[in-house]
């Protein structure tokens, strides 16, 4: 049986989605992480950098940091988009994350 939704088509849908549905921020350093073919379905994964600020550190973790030790970043956000591989709908989008160890 064949898609009539290529990988190139299905990935240009996810980017299109994400960025529908985070219209009212601007998504830092939007990648494809990975994508996979199964029953039918594309699961396009994206990541980006978190739009929310992090924590704000206090007074004390300021005068107390250790040397060496990094300033808070924001972290990494994984999504995965599913879409059907004949009609090209996005169904759903999933928390994607994926294991950094």
């Amino acid at each position: 049986m064949t898609e009539d939704v290529d990988m190139r088509d299905a990935v240009q849908r996810a980017f299109h989605a994400i960025s529908g549905l985070y219209s009212d921020k601007k998504l830092q350093d939007l990648l494809l992480e990975e994508v996979l073919l199964r029953q039918g379905e594309w699961e396009v994964t994206l990541g980006f950098t978190s739009p929310y600020d992090p924590q704000t550190p206090g007074v004390l973790d300021t005068v107390l940091a250790q040397p060496g030790t990094r300033p808070r970043t924001k972290p990494r956000l994984y999504k995965r988009v599913i879409i059907d591989a004949h009609t090209g709908e996005v169904k759903g989008m999933l928390d994607g994350r994926i294991d950094e160890g």
